[in-house]
């Protein structure tokens, strides 16, 4: 008994802690103490990390933060930097919004250019969508009676196409192609009507040997030809025409073209390039002829070792018994074939000797290459 008193009276000493309470000895503690104290402590953190984020730049995530520490512990100052945060979230929102509706208009101006109008409309409908500006609004307008004016071209081609005036709805859709480009009703008529067109242009060549019927043109393709080809197509002219325009009236046949340029002449105007031996069949040569005019050669005829093409079509004692003309002389013509240097070109040149006129004459050269005195015509299927 004394050792425990002794116990007791060490326990009580000064500088001592008295020993720990059971849990049923202890007070009861207020149950709003503890939590107000954490959610004072991790507002203030998640305030910190929002101010971090606010530092760098990071708006959103800002705002979140802000956010959770106004939830746990409202605060006037918090409030007042949320509000700047939001504030500066709307400005950027408001300058990306800009950004990229000033590059959709951008786009729909460039359509605009080449009038692929629809497309271009298309472009300013999105920009309006994200900024209203007057600007785009006159320029959606454009766009829109361009389209209205290129239809009302189309139905005035096609009701002079149902009068098989073909040249007039050419006219039309030529027009109309001018306001919209990617009209695809324009462009799928204009096909047809220069189709018509070309056979006026055209002769046909009976079928031989088992093969079938074909037709094909009349002269050389002429500078005149070409250059509707490269203004519908928007291709650079060649260099050698002043004011982008070819000399003359366009008569002459075009030349320095390669095979590869001819090849896309062709298929825009709705035809292509002739096999050699379709070339052949054209000039003549299934009786044996050696010139597309006869078997004898004929002073006068052939364009053939002279200082300049003539004329498409100059003289018309140079034709083949279907009727094409200059398959002897002129432009020597590219064809579809190709040996083992390169395509075949037939017909002969003005920058040739006589003998290039015969029908057996044939000259490889690259599809790549173009050359003067190399020109072309094509051929259509019946």
């Amino acid at each position: 008994r004394m050792q425990e008193s002794r116990d007791l009276a060490a326990r009580a000493a000064p500088g001592t802690e008295p020993p720990p309470a059971r849990a049923a000895d202890r007070p009861p503690q207020d149950p709003q103490v503890q939590p107000l104290e954490t959610a004072e402590s991790r507002a203030r953190t998640f305030a910190e990390q929002g101010r971090m984020a606010r530092v760098e730049g990071n708006l959103g995530l800002a705002a979140e933060w802000y956010r959770q520490a106004l939830a746990l512990s409202p605060d006037s100052e918090l409030q007042r930097e949320l509000q700047e945060i939001e504030d500066a979230r709307t400005d950027k929102d408001r300058e990306a919004a800009m950004a990229q509706a000033r590059a959709l208009a951008d786009e729909g101006e460039a359509l605009f250019a080449v009038k692929k109008v629809r497309s271009a409309a298309a472009k300013f409908r999105e920009a309006l969508a994200l900024v209203e500006t007057a600007s785009w609004k006159s320029r959606l307008v454009d766009a829109e009676e361009y389209a209205r004016v290129a239809e009302a071209g189309l139905e005035s081609a096609l009701s002079l196409f149902e009068k098989a005036d073909w040249r007039g709805a050419k006219v039309a859709l030529t027009n109309a192609q001018l306001f919209d480009a990617e009209n695809e009703g324009i462009r799928r008529m204009l096909e047809e009507v220069r189709g018509k067109l070309a056979r006026e242009r055209m002769v046909r060549v009976e079928p031989s040997a088992g093969g079938k019927a074909f037709w094909i043109d009349r002269t050389e393709v002429t500078e005149a030809d070409y250059a509707e080809f490269l203004r519908a197509t928007r291709t650079p002219v060649p260099r050698r025409w002043k004011d982008g325009r070819p000399p003359g009236d366009g008569g002459l046949p075009i030349m320095g073209i390669s095979a590869l340029e001819a090849d896309r002449y062709a298929a825009w105007a709705g035809k292509r390039l002739p096999t050699e031996a379709e070339w052949l069949a054209a000039a003549g040569a299934a009786d044996g002829r050696a010139w597309p005019w006869g078997a004898e050669w004929k002073d006068g005829i052939a364009n053939v070792a002279s200082d300049g093409p003539r004329l498409a079509g100059f003289q018309p004692a140079n034709a083949s018994p279907c009727g094409a003309l200059d398959m002897g002389g002129n432009v020597a013509e590219w064809t579809s074939t190709s040996g083992e240097k390169g395509r075949v070109l037939k017909g002969g040149s003005f920058l040739f000797p006589r003998e290039s006129a015969r029908l057996e004459w044939r000259w490889e050269e690259a599809a790549d290459v173009a050359l003067p005195g190399f020109g072309f015509r094509c051929v259509a299927d019946e």
